[in-house]
């Protein structure tokens, strides 16, 4: 195991997901049991989802994740019925089908998140033995209550949460802030992220060295790698990468 390193995490979509980014995973749901949903109103109805729970005080310090899960969800069955209402191609499904289905998803959203993040577990667990971890991530305000339900927390060193510290990614005055918590220069630091835009890119930018946990994306056009040192497909897989040398994502 390689010793004595500083690894800077990215929460959602890189812990909770297995490096799949959240609105791919949702729809996987929707695929399972709202299977007629129109996969492009689907889109705009998470982005209209997330840019409503950006604004609104929906979402406390206090909110668990499973209570996050069941808003999300909710709130896009709101915006695809009423989508539905005003004409618009949502898929063939009704009000009631459209309801069932959303307690359905989220329970089942709610359980592959206790699988993915139990497996994260493990590896942080294994990994902090000998070297010092940290958490930089763009969510809601309620991340300490989020990391306690999936036991997650503890196991870091520093917790720099955007709704905290109000800075997002993927600026990168927000890696900052968790290298000078931690009294380190970005060359000392491995940042570890499912995202190219929000976690790789400005950390590349900053001077650490990147490993990016490549899953399904929520881009419709491919990813440019230019900025990635290490590649991975399996969060595991970082307890055992050989940082003597960069192997490059975009290498032969």
């Amino acid at each position: 195991m390689n010793t004595d390193k500083v690894f800077l995490f990215d929460y959602g979509g890189t812990l909770d997901t297995g490096g799949h980014h959240w609105g791919r995973v949702i729809w996987h749901a929707y695929e399972r049991f709202l299977p007629a949903t129109d996969y492009e109103a689907y889109r705009n109805a998470y982005v209209m989802t997330e840019r409503m729970l950006g604004k609104s005080n929906t979402i406390t310090p206090e909110t668990t994740f499973r209570e996050v899960l069941n808003v999300k969800i909710s709130s896009q069955i709101d915006f695809l019925l009423t989508m539905k209402t005003d004409c618009e191609s949502v898929g063939s499904f009704d009000e009631k089908q459209a309801r069932q289905a959303s307690s359905e998803m989220a329970s089942w959203l709610y359980q592959q998140t206790i699988n993915a993040t139990e497996h994260s577990r493990k590896m942080l667990l294994d990994l902090s033995k000998t070297n010092r971890i940290a958490l930089v991530s763009n969510f809601y305000g309620n991340l300490n209550t989020v990391l306690r339900e999936f036991k997650l927390n503890n196991l870091f060193e520093t917790v720099v949460e955007s709704a905290q510290v109000g800075i997002r990614k993927p600026d990168e005055a927000i890696y900052k802030l968790a290298i000078d918590r931690m009294g380190l220069q970005p060359s000392d630091v491995i940042v570890v992220g499912d995202s190219i835009k929000n976690d790789i890119r400005p950390a590349h930018s900053l001077g650490c060295t990147t490993v990016w946990i490549k899953g399904e994306s929520w881009s419709q056009t491919a990813e440019d790698t230019s900025t990635v040192d290490y590649e991975i497909t399996d969060i595991e897989q970082v307890v055992t990468l050989d940082f003597r040398r960069k192997i490059m994502a975009h290498d032969s």
